[in-house]
């Protein structure tokens, strides 16, 4: 490939030796290298020409005219491509900008007689942090990776538009060392995208002098008498117990280790509020407890029931009737589709 062909006979352009001059040393002259006038590599086969105009700190250019083509190099290492001629034209990332350059990312979809997909996705990038970005605009399609290997899916555009994961969110993961302890530690509940809470207690035991100790639910910080619940205990080999409470002011999870306990013994259980986003109906709960009530027994708590409240539910808070959490005590927050 030649960057400039003389047929014979023909006359060279002292204007192009000048543009030669400034493609090879990058000087400036009298007759600088314009849009309309600049060399553009064309190879046979490849049918569009491209052009390198240069490079910037970081991101694309955002002054000057281009056309279809040029490419630009940013210090930070990425490869801006012109996909729409203007001042500064249209702009889009080969890989990854760093350096907080804008980026425009590539969407695709894949096409043809049944094909399922009727919109274009992009996959944005691996995302700062766990959880969706918080920051930035975003079209519906919009996907990429968290810090703890979640992925995300826009549903809906905006700034930062509504986010979802395929799988549980991991939302909260707290040691309580206090005599309560709030679930989100700080903020609430996303009202969107989800129906489900779930709060997974690892390990929970007190340093009160009681072998056990109540471990109590409310929702939004509600004290009304607005928890309903049926509890079945198998205690031991005791048998079977079975009990209800109405209008209670606080839902009953059931009993952790005291500091009376054999030590090193921890409950651990779960606890599920469903449809928790709503805002017409009661929500449901459901619990299940385990623990050693002594060196000998095993304790089972599953209870059920309903929070009253018809509000999305935005937190919780989880209560022990004497003492605090013992280190140790370990209690995470899931939220599921």
């Amino acid at each position: 490939m030649a960057l400039y062909t003389v047929s014979q006979g023909a006359t060279i352009n002292a204007l192009d030796i000048d543009q030669f001059y400034q493609l090879l040393t990058g000087s400036m002259s009298d007759q600088p290298v314009t849009v309309s006038n600049r060399i553009r590599a064309q190879l046979t086969g490849a049918v569009a020409a491209a052009g390198f105009v240069g490079g910037t700190a970081s991101g694309a250019p955002v002054t000057g005219t281009f056309v279809v083509g040029d490419f630009s190099v940013d210090q930070t290492g990425a490869i801006w491509v012109c996909t729409g001629a203007g001042t500064p034209g249209t702009w889009i990332p080969v890989g990854t900008a760093g350096g907080g350059g804008s980026l425009t990312a590539s969407s695709s979809k894949i096409t043809g007689a049944g094909s399922p997909f009727s919109s274009t996705a992009r996959c944005v990038g691996l995302l700062s942090s766990a959880g969706p970005p918080a920051s930035g605009t975003w079209i519906a399609g919009d996907w990429g990776f968290d810090t703890a290997g979640a992925v995300w899916f826009c549903l809906t555009g905006g700034s930062p538009g509504t986010w979802v994961t395929t799988g549980p969110w991991l939302y909260d993961d707290q040691s309580p060392t206090g005599a309560s302890m709030t679930i989100p530690a700080t903020g609430s509940f996303p009202t969107t995208g989800y129906t489900r809470i779930r709060v997974s207690i690892l390990r929970a035991r007190t340093n009160s002098g009681n072998n056990n100790d109540n471990l109590t639910l409310r929702i939004n910080g509600d004290t009304g008498a607005n928890y309903d619940e049926e509890e079945l205990q198998a205690l031991g080999n005791s048998g079977a117990f079975i009990a209800q409470a109405m209008a209670g002011t606080s839902f009953l999870v059931g009993p952790i280790p005291g500091g009376a306990n054999t030590a090193g013994f921890f409950a651990n259980g779960e606890i599920n509020i469903r449809d928790y986003a709503q805002s017409t109906y009661q929500k449901g709960i459901d619990a299940r407890l385990q623990l050693a009530n002594t060196s000998t027994q095993m304790d089972l708590w599953l209870n059920g029931g309903q929070w009253r409240g018809t509000a999305a539910a935005t937190s919780l808070t989880l209560s022990v009737a004497a003492g605090t959490f013992v280190a140790g005590s370990r209690i995470i927050t899931e939220l599921l589709r």
